[in-house]
């Protein structure tokens, strides 16, 4: 995952934006990828289970 940078162009010069949500964005996206593991594993027992 990569950061995007987000800027502000003005005749007085250009100014890099603070990104607050990035913080919790990249919590969201760490978490959601550890977990995924555990997901694909209850998935394919339900998967099982019904077929």
């Amino acid at each position: 995952m990569s950061d995007i940078k987000l800027f502000r162009y003005s005749p007085q010069g250009v100014a890099e934006l603070e990104s607050k949500a990035a913080v919790v964005e990249k919590q969201l996206q760490a978490l959601i990828e550890q977990k995924m593991e555990v997901y694909r594993i209850e998935l394919c027992r339900e998967w099982n289970a019904t077929y």
